[in-house]
């Protein structure tokens, strides 16, 4: 037997590589790991972004949507069931015990934050987020 047999019999084995960090990343930001809605834990910042999610096991790497993208000042009191957009979150997912949330913390100001949001809103257009602009506007009219 060699040291990577008494090691792995004693339940102890050398790392091949660092450890991977938690999460989910949209874009080049890292979001915390998705959890359930319902019993998120209060987040440990203030501002930053939050996504909600919904499971889906055609997505990848990870097997999760996002429909809807936001930014806030104020974490613990945007990211609740009394938000506006809850309805639409939970028609999306086809039931609340469903909905995931990730946070990103950032420090800045609004300006920045919703820049970012607007930046993840495009580029993976989730369907709760509305994002207003010409062709928007006009199949809202039916044009």
């Amino acid at each position: 037997m060699n040291q990577n047999d008494w090691l792995n019999i004693l339940g102890l084995t050398r790392p091949t590589e660092a450890p991977k960090p938690g999460g989910i990343c949209f874009k080049d930001r890292r979001f915390s790991e998705p959890a359930l809605f319902a019993f998120h834990l209060p987040v440990l910042f203030d501002s930053g972004l939050y996504a909600i999610l919904v499971p889906d096991t055609n997505s990848s790497p990870r097997q999760f949507r996002v429909i809807y993208f936001g930014e806030t000042g104020e974490l613990s009191k945007r990211v609740t069931s009394s938000h506006e957009k809850y309805p639409d979150w939970v028609r999306e997912a086809g039931t609340a015990s469903r909905l995931h949330v990730a946070f990103h913390a950032m420090i800045g100001t609004q300006q920045s934050r919703q820049a970012v949001e607007s930046d993840l809103i495009s580029h993976y257009q989730p369907a709760c987020n509305i994002m207003f602009n010409d062709s928007t506007m006009l199949r809202a009219f039916g044009l």
